[in-house]
């Protein structure tokens, strides 16, 4: 059974990305793979991270190791980035700990069957240290490779390469059940726990952006003050003294560090076990339903369809935190720019050229961020398989797909529209680019949340068990978020191209009106589609 269950698993983790639905006509339900190309955009994705990913904390590590192998403290090096390993192990897996474990859609089936509680325990727990274990391999593999580089290969060194990759993640895996054990009691006692965990989210985002921001000084400050850190690190904090000697082939430190890490797991594992079945079986917030007389107002059938829409955003953390995280750097940037935005565009104001260039630069912001919303790319395939509760209403497919867009524009096309104005009312322009920026928001708006829905309709999945899988990793996301991305890029690519050869002016106000109009046409066309073409594709799923 264990290794069924532990099939079944790793199956969800990559189905995603090589197979999906396929809802075919005459009323016939199959599955087909998705294209070569398709896995290949996957597969160059995930190289493509890793590679940058790698080369990141390669330099980190040579950084540190310049400096600490001199003074003898090569330990230190690996101390740290042992730490940024486990801290992004467990930001990789702390918000799926919770959703696999105790909110997964199939516990109540599974735990009907006659399985034992603790082989779905197991292959859950296996199935995330796998991801923990991948997630620090890209810390860890650049690190013992900046290390050898230097100091030259060695058994001992190769031995404690492949220990550190096999136990560190344990230690990751813990610190995630913890949090995920703690989310789970609380969400028990919280009402608006979807609100919550965006707020939460939020704040690790912003963490992370200002750990990223100050990371040379904190490295600087690491290699100017490396042996009293050193000194403190290995009184006050022995396992982590432990775990740097581990790596470099020290026998004790290895068995020391070996010990802490599987008592602190062992001791997590069981009382995860312990507690499974109560929180799993829960039902976390559900009330005694009180019957109260209420007056009814009869309402418009997309007035209902939108107030779906928002219940499904509000209620979703998954999709709240990945399909608007634009939103959130919108409404920054406007706050930031209300209130300091006099002091930025006096100091632009003294760069050659800038009165040209600040419409344009914020005409690009403006877009850029509302790229980054992908609110309509996974909507359809986020109806799974209550689609057909929504195509038993009657109501029209077009009706359906304008409250997924209506849906877009108010989360998304309203603060962007927000942010043109404040940002035009601030910084000096003329009277056209004043224009142009507010429409040039609500129009790629309106083609980004087009372009999403239309991608989705030529490629939607229905068969997942966690709304992750659409919202993360769904090809119609990954579709969406590159044309919007490579079409401001290649906007920008087209400027600069004419710049050089082109001098006017007015080159661009009049550049930021041809685009704008080149994206009004692609809107209206994406609109005739999905008014002809995606209604029909939209009636053909079931």
């Amino acid at each position: 059974m264990i290794k069924t269950l532990l099939k079944k698993q790793l199956a969800e983790l990559f189905a995603s990305m090589f197979n999906r639905s396929a809802f075919g006509k005459g009323g016939k339900k199959g599955k087909k793979k998705r294209g070569k190309g398709a896995a290949a955009l996957y597969i160059f994705l995930i190289l493509y991270v890793c590679i940058v990913l790698g080369a990141m904390f390669y330099i980190f590590a040579e950084m540190l190791f310049d400096a600490f192998i001199p003074a003898g403290i090569s330990w230190l090096g690996f101390s740290l980035m042992g730490i940024a390993a486990t801290g992004l192990g467990v930001i990789g897996t702390v918000f799926l700990t919770n959703s696999m474990l105790y909110n997964a859609k199939d516990n109540d089936l599974l735990l009907s069957m006659p399985i034992k509680p603790w082989q779905i325990i197991f292959s859950r727990v296996f199935t995330l240290y796998i991801m923990d274990l991948l997630y620090e391999a890209l810390v860890l593999v650049p690190c013992f490779a900046a290390y050898i580089i230097r100091c030259g290969i060695s058994f001992g060194v190769m031995l404690s390469g492949v220990f550190m990759l096999l136990v560190l993640p344990l230690l990751s895996l813990a610190l995630s059940l913890v949090l995920g054990f703690l989310v789970a009691i609380a969400s028990g006692r919280m009402k608006n726990k979807s609100l919550i965990t965006v707020i939460v989210s939020v704040v690790f985002i912003a963490l992370y952006f200002y750990v990223v921001a100050e990371l040379q000084n904190y490295i600087a400050l690491l290699v100017a003050n490396g042996a009293l850190i050193a000194k403190n690190i290995k009184a006050f904090a022995y396992p982590v003294y432990a775990m740097g000697m581990a790596c470099t082939g020290d026998i004790l430190g290895l068995l020391v560090f070996l010990a802490v890490v599987l008592a602190l797991f062992a001791l997590v594992y069981y009382v995860l076990t312990k507690s499974f079945l109560k929180l799993a079986t829960a039902k976390r917030g559900a009330k005694k339903a009180v019957y109260r007389e209420k007056s009814y107002r009869m309402g418009s059938a997309m007035s209902a369809l939108l107030k779906k829409e928002f219940l499904h955003f509000w209620s979703s953390p998954t999709y709240m935190l990945n399909s608007s995280v634009g939103s959130i750097f919108i409404i920054i940037a406007a706050v930031f720019v209300f209130f300091k935005g006099g002091d930025l565009a006096q100091s632009l104001l003294v760069l050659q050229g800038a009165e040209e260039l600040i419409p344009l630069i914020i005409c690009a912001l403006v877009c850029a961020m509302a790229s980054m919303n992908i609110i309509t790319a996974p909507s359809v395939s986020l109806e799974g398989r209550n689609l057909w509760l929504l195509r038993s209403l009657p109501v029209s497919a077009w009706e359906v797909l304008k409250s997924k867009i209506a849906l877009h524009m108010i989360l998304s096309g309203i603060p962007s529209f927000i942010f043109a104005v404040v940002c035009v009312s601030v910084f000096p322009m003329d009277a056209a680019a004043m224009t142009i920026i507010p429409m040039m928001a609500i129009i790629s708006n309106l083609m980004f949340a087009f372009m999403g829905l239309a991608f989705n309709l030529k490629h939607p999945s229905f068969d997942w068990t966690n709304e992750a899988v659409p919202v993360k990793q769904g090809l119609s996301v990954i579709l969406s978020m590159l044309t919007s991305t490579g079409i401001i890029i290649f906007f920008a690519i087209v400027y600069v191209i004419l710049s050089i050869n082109v001098h006017l002016p007015i080159m661009g106000t009049l550049y930021m009106l041809c685009v704008m109009l080149v994206c009004a046409v692609a809107t209206f066309v994406l609109y005739i589609w999905l008014q002809k073409r995606g209604t029909k594709i939209f009636d053909s799923l079931y």
